[in-house]
């Protein structure tokens, strides 16, 4: 983690995150995890991804960003509801 809030970019954090899915269920928490203990450039990055054409990259971020305190968060994720719904 410490590594990805040094250099963490929005390709970075995609890579895990697809590592992540393609790896079994017990590893998804630790995507999750991002959003409790990620630093200013992971959730950097993370908002970039909630517009990913990937769906479960969309819905990982979104996962990420309801788990972080960061209030940068709020309006992204208001964002990304409003265009998953249609509204």
């Amino acid at each position: 983690m410490e590594v990805l809030n040094e250099v963490g970019n929005a390709r970075s954090v995609k890579h895990l995150l697809e590592a992540l899915k393609d790896s079994d269920c017990g590893s998804q928490p630790r995507g999750h995890a991002l959003g409790k203990i990620g630093g200013p450039r992971v959730i950097d990055a993370v908002l970039q991804l909630v517009r990913d054409k990937d769906e479960d990259i969309r819905r990982a971020a979104i996962e990420i960003l309801n788990q972080t305190k960061d209030e940068r968060a709020v309006e992204s994720l208001i964002q990304a509801t409003t265009t998953t719904t249609g509204g």
